[in-house]
């Protein structure tokens, strides 16, 4: 233990005493997506994409920027 009378890492020292593996995670909970109302729209415009040349096609930066200034997608970032 430390002269200056600090406990810290003490949990994780006795933790880590107990069992060199360490415990399991708890699973995050699920949660909705910013983009999940704006799939669709998405979708449409990727699938639109398929048939013009390559170069024409949707950017990620594109679509950020449609998504802004089209759908008032103000919420995605």
């Amino acid at each position: 233990m430390c002269s200056s009378g600090s406990t810290g890492g003490f949990r994780t020292v006795q933790a880590a005493l107990r069992s060199a593996w360490p415990s399991t995670r708890k699973p995050m909970p699920e949660r909705a997506s910013r983009l999940d109302r704006h799939k669709p729209v998405i979708d449409r415009w990727l699938r639109e994409d398929l048939s013009v040349p390559y170069k024409q096609r949707h950017t990620a930066k594109r679509i950020f920027d449609r998504l802004h200034h089209e759908h008032d997608a103000n919420e995605v970032s």
